[in-house]
């Protein structure tokens, strides 16, 4: 018998969110809890070093940052 895992995420900022989308890329699904009614831009900035950089290579969310 194959055992799924599913993760709760608690927040759907930016750390829930990548949370979730590298939980996918390794089979695990996330149901992600947010409190507020709807997700919306704030137009804060978000500045990233080379590190940061590398981790969203790895989860190839850095595709969906090009594309906006």
């Amino acid at each position: 018998m194959v055992e799924e895992e599913e993760v709760v995420i608690v927040g759907a900022g930016i750390v829930g969110l990548a949370t979730a989308v590298a939980l996918k890329g390794l089979g695990i699904r996330a149901l992600i809890l947010e409190r507020a009614k709807g997700l919306q831009a704030t137009g804060a900035a978000l500045t990233l070093f080379s590190n940061a950089w590398l981790a969203l290579d790895v989860s190839q969310a850095h595709f969906h940052l090009f594309s906006c």
